[in-house]
């Protein structure tokens, strides 16, 4: 079960098994899913046969409401479905071994190291970031692949999604969504993605397909005004919902010292909230972290999750949990917004990610070899607001899974059958190019 409340599902590229952390119990138990220990390919199949290679902490998004992750495969350029409830892990988009950037039908279309999909609840999208320097949308229903924005060409360019200019965005492409009401008017929503080389937090506007900078854009470490405040390698962030202009967290990496930091749209301004305290320290206060912030995650209340590491691997580390408080500060100017006050009240570590398992968790399902050994965090991108109103349409429409007799797997939500033809599960061996 995909369970905000409860769980978080993490994977280990070291021995390449899927589990699931039940964050309830006294010692953070976890659970097998999916995959074997040792066993480093590409196989689809039910969840005890499948395999996989290389399904690393940037590469995964989340439906909470069919008990499915979906994970890129970042070094055999392929996105898969990891379906707890039909038992089943498919290749959905792209082809094992093959690089590109063309458009089409999902096995059709190729990608060039795909990290960190993104699930779209309202539109049951997935959104991907690449080495092809484009946002590409992975539609679930019509199984199509497109391009959202991005030129193909390096650089920082602002404006229309076609010609603007994105870094490498796998590195690791930090994808969220914002879709908070306006006053009185509808909702407006933004894709914001950490766009790590180029120092700067970047937004696409989903309705008019437009792209602009937040904050950043340049090399430093400064907090204050977005025009002005610098990010030293963004390497995620998180939209909190129920504000509007949204609060955004962004994780940076790299010396001086890597920080957690929140930047509120609505006053226009940054500043770190986590990282300038004494390092590898829990509690309440500035705290510091232990190494870069590989990923965070949040269920829309006060509580972040942070992935932690050190190193260039990214192997070593910790899983944090962080309590945050935000207060709106009082203003006198009826003209100028109110500054959100954001301070870390907990933080606290609960799993290890070091290749040493210096914390152990237990494993209460399947045999699993490795402990802990580099447990690395699945992105679980609950849209909490919206959960509660698509179980209803669920529970009035039914929603259900099957086969066509030809053997393709066929989803039903409400009255559209899409269909899904699953991929070959022969090994496609070598680093091909095509396109």
């Amino acid at each position: 079960m995909i369970d905000c409340e409860r769980s978080l599902a993490v994977s280990s590229d070291e021995d390449h098994v899927l589990r699931m952390i039940d964050l309830t119990s006294s010692n953070n138990t976890s659970e097998y899913i999916s995959g074997r220990s040792g066993e480093k390919r590409v196989v689809d199949g039910s969840l005890s046969t499948a395999r996989f290679h290389y399904a690393t902490l940037q590469s995964f998004g989340a439906d909470p409401y069919r008990k499915a992750f979906f994970l890129s495969e970042y070094q055999q350029s392929v996105v898969r479905r990891v379906d707890i409830q039909a038992d089943e892990v498919t290749t959905v988009a792209g082809r094992k071994g093959f690089t590109g950037a063309n458009d089409g039908p999902g096995l059709v279309a190729r990608f060039n190291l795909p990290l960190n999909p993104t699930f779209d609840p309202i539109e049951n999208l997935l959104y991907i970031g690449d080495a092809s320097l484009k946002l590409r949308i992975f539609d679930l229903e019509t199984f199509e692949v497109t391009t959202l924005a991005g030129s193909g060409t390096q650089g920082h360019v602002d404006g229309p999604a076609s010609s603007a200019r994105f870094g490498p965005i796998y590195v690791p492409g930090a994808l969220h969504i914002s879709s908070a009401e306006g006053a009185g008017g509808p909702a407006r929503r933004r894709l914001y993605t950490a766009d790590m080389l180029n120092h700067a937090v970047r937004a696409i506007d989903l309705q008019t397909r437009e792209v602009t900078t937040v904050v950043g854009g340049a090399d430093g470490d400064a907090d204050g005004a977005l025009g002005v405040a610098r990010l030293q390698t963004p390497t995620d962030i998180y939209a909190q919902p129920g504000y509007d202009p949204p609060l955004l967290y962004v994780g940076t990496a790299i010396a001086p010292r890597p920080y957690l930091r929140v930047v509120d749209l609505a006053s226009a301004q940054t500043r770190v909230v986590f990282g300038r305290g004494p390092p590898n320290v829990d509690g309440a206060g500035p705290g510091a972290l232990v190494g870069h912030v590989g990923k965070i995650l949040g269920c829309g209340d006060d509580t972040l999750y942070l992935r932690e590491w050190e190193g260039t691997a990214g192997v070593s580390g910790y899983f944090r949990r962080i309590t945050v408080m935000a207060t709106m500060a009082p203003t006198m100017n009826a003209t100028v917004s109110p500054t959100i006050a954001v301070s870390v009240v907990n933080a606290s570590k609960i799993a290890s990610t070091d290749n040493e398992g210096t914390q152990e968790v237990a494993v209460v399902a399947g045999s699993v070899v490795g402990g802990t050994a580099a447990i690395m965090l699945l992105c679980i991108t609950i849209c909490c607001c919206y959960k509660r109103r698509r179980d209803q349409q669920k529970a009035a429409q039914g929603e259900g899974i099957g086969r066509d007799p030809n053997g393709s797997m066929r989803v039903t939500t409400g009255q559209r059958t899409p269909q899904l033809q699953r991929g070959a599960t022969a090994e496609d061996v070598g680093g091909a190019v095509e396109g």
